[in-house]
């Protein structure tokens, strides 16, 4: 799924990756932030289809928001309560995606002494990630 990006202005060559993303149905953030310019651009809401643990599969785009405090950006996942941290946008989306991932495999292997609240986290995690 595609998210909405509202009203960004993208020049043409992002304006053409766009149109190459939805025609395969795909979306993957790159963002490699080379001025204050690109990093004022990155959408502070976006989803994430891809986690960097090739074991897991996300049936279901995740919600991602980005801000930046001070000279650190953190990625924020709202649902599961976890948090990614870097010194640029992308760096921050890479170490969420890595936390979920660990979260993942923790609880599964915890799964039996959790207490109420990461039992539902867990059973979240399990509506929204497969193992392949």
């Amino acid at each position: 799924m595609i998210p909405d990006l509202g009203d960004i202005k993208f020049t043409p060559d992002q304006e053409k990756f766009l149109s190459e993303t939805k025609k395969h149905n795909t979306f993957s953030i790159d963002i490699e932030p080379k001025s204050s310019e690109i990093q004022q651009a990155t959408p502070q809401r976006f989803t994430i289809s891809t986690l960097l643990d090739d074991r897991l599969i996300l049936q279901m785009p995740i919600e991602v928001e980005i801000e930046r405090e001070n000279e650190t950006y953190i990625a924020k996942c709202g649902v599961f309560e976890e948090f990614g941290y870097g010194d640029d946008p992308m760096t921050s989306v890479i170490d969420l995606q890595q936390t979920l991932a660990e979260l993942y495999w923790t609880l599964k292997e915890e799964q039996n002494r959790l207490g109420p609240y990461l039992i539902r986290i867990w059973n979240r995690l399990q509506e929204v990630i497969v193992e392949r």
